[in-house]
């Protein structure tokens, strides 16, 4: 694997040859443009990473807030469901009461 990434970032020379003939290969660096046009390039992705990343403080106010709103949720539908049942009882009484 690293052979293919250097295989993949560097060239060879135009008289090297690869494979079991035992001489050393040189590897030719590339041009420096180059090398400084990628280093630029991930400097850019690095800063859009940066602008973007939520740090400890932004996801614990995340996790509270999501929380809070999952309590308030939570006791709304205890008390929908217990209005519910309520009234269900109530018509279920008062059925049973005008049925007899």
């Amino acid at each position: 694997m690293v052979d293919n990434l250097i295989r993949s970032t560097f060239t060879l020379p135009d008289n090297a040859s690869i494979g079991g003939t035992g001489k050393d290969v040189g590897w030719r660096e590339p041009p420096m443009n180059d090398l400084y046009t990628r280093v630029g390039c991930l400097e850019a992705d690095v800063a859009v990473i940066k602008q973007t990343m939520a740090t400890k403080e932004d996801i614990a106010n995340v996790n509270t807030e999501l929380h809070k709103s999952i309590g308030a949720q939570t006791w709304k539908m205890i008390t929908a469901m217990g209005v519910f049942a309520a009234f269900f009882s109530a018509i279920n009484g008062a059925l049973i009461y005008f049925i007899k």
